[in-house]
This record gives structure tokens, sequence and C-alpha cells, in this order.
């Protein structure tokens, strides 16, 4: 890093080793650093990896139950990128842990616009909506789920209560 003392994708690669080695703080600290460099540097050119440092913050602030950040990192990953499918359902599950299935509701439907396969998708819409009490729509939902489930590995999926 002596060498490209403000170099954000040095910042960002070494978050990501750093990722790897489970060196959470150092890694925060690295994806912080690669945000603000790129926050410097507005344009299409500098976007994709100031959306990815963004998204891999949030997924560390998770790890330690910074709800609350995370949730307005993530926000800014969709404005940016409307299509980044998991920062939906990330966000999703947060609003779901805050018990605002509206909202939850509305990036579960955005997620599964994005991708109607999306098991995870569905299984937190059905969540959410059981979770509302909407019993109808949430067996609707966990229906499409086992559909999709159907003849698959049943490997755990992360439940939010």
């Amino acid at each position: 890093m002596d060498r490209f003392p403000d170099n954000p994708d040095a910042f960002f690669n070494v978050a990501i080793e750093l990722t790897f080695l489970n060196e959470s703080r150092q890694a925060e600290e690295y994806f912080r650093k690669t945000i603000d460099a790129f926050e410097q540097f507005a344009g299409p050119k500098y976007t994709q990896t100031l959306v990815a440092a963004k998204y891999k913050l949030s997924q560390q602030l998770l790890r330690g139950e910074s709800y609350q950040e995370a949730a307005r990192l993530l926000n800014e990953v969709v404005e940016m990128d409307p299509n980044y499918l998991q920062a939906h359902l990330d966000l999703a599950r947060i609003k779901i842990r805050q018990r605002l299935y509206q909202d939850a509701r509305r990036h579960l439907e955005r997620a599964i616009a994005l991708n109607p396969q999306s098991e995870e998708g569905h299984y937190l819409l059905a969540r959410a909506f059981s979770l509302a009490g909407n019993a109808i729509e949430a067996k609707r939902e966990y229906q499409k789920f086992s559909d999709l489930r159907a003849g698959r590995d049943n490997s755990v999926l992360m439940v939010v209560d």
C-alpha cells in the first residue's frame, strides 16, 4: 500500500483479501477507504467498483449486526444499480427484521422481477406475508418456493423472524 497510498482499486483489493482472512475490522476500514476515494472521482468508470465496495461493506456490517448503516449502504447500492438482486434481498431481510413488511415486499417484488426463479426471493416474500398476517399470499409464495425447490438439495436458508 505504500506505493499506492490513494489508489481506490488497491484499497478494494486489500479489503477483499482481508475479508478472506476473516479480518473484519480491517476489511471494513479498507472498504470505507475505497468508498471515500471513489466518491471523489464521480463518473461511470468508477461506478461498478463503488457499488461493489458499498455492497461488500454492507455485508461486513450485517455480520456485525449494524443493520441501520448496512441498510443505508444497500439503499445507495440499489439507487446506483436498481438491478442488484442480492442488495434487494438483503434490504428485504433487514426490513423483515424491522417488521416493515410493506418495504420488504417492495424489495422482494423487485428481486423476483429480476429473477422469477429466485428461491430466496419467494421464500422471503412468503415469510413477509406470513409475518404480516396475510396467510393466503404467504401460502401462494411458499408454494412457489416449494415448486422451485422440488428435486433439489434442501440446504439451509437463512431464516428471518
